[in-house]
């Protein structure tokens, strides 16, 4: 197999795992609520202290619609710093950060309301940044070494043919 056709193979099958689960939420599991540790709590303190259950203090910003979207933006701004310090290629490195720029777009534009989109997208844009920060560094550090080691062995080379 080609390392291209390998590529677009890796690639195809990281397209299916990232639109797999969204399917699989829309289609397979519609109507079942996503629930997390935070209402285990909740119903624990609910089961122990019982109907008299008093909390000490209400949230002053309770935002219950939007947990799901700022996991997804946390994951897809750690998901952009990785692939700044994981890969070398830049044609890589651009499909994933429009990607997830695209998916945030689209996921914006379905659930969350226009007030929170400049939070959102600066920190998309500062992941981003810091991403192709981080990759132009280790880019530009493997170069040096690559050349630092062609320049040894040159001089190793040198070095052998004065001797013979």
């Amino acid at each position: 197999m080609s390392p291209q056709t390998r590529n677009w193979l890796l690639a195809v099958v990281v397209i299916l795992l990232v639109l797999v689960p969204l399917a699989y939420r829309g289609w397979i599991a519609e109507g079942t609520e996503w629930g997390g540790a935070d209402m285990q709590g909740v119903t624990a303190v609910e089961q122990l202290a019982g109907a008299n259950f008093q909390p000490w203090f209400e949230p002053i910003y309770s935002p219950a619609d939007l947990e799901r979207y700022f996991f997804g933006l946390q994951a897809l701004l750690g998901t952009l710093l990785v692939a700044g310090f994981v890969l070398l290629s830049n044609r890589w490195l651009a499909i994933v950060i429009a990607t997830g720029v695209v998916g945030w777009g689209v996921a914006a534009w379905q659930v969350v309301p226009a007030s929170h989109w400049p939070g959102s997208l600066l920190a998309l844009c500062a992941a981003a940044a810091l991403s192709l920060l981080v990759h132009g560094a280790r880019v530009r550090t493997y170069r040096k070494l690559d050349e630092a080691q062609r320049e040894k062995q040159q001089e190793s080379a040198a070095w052998a043919s004065t001797f013979d």
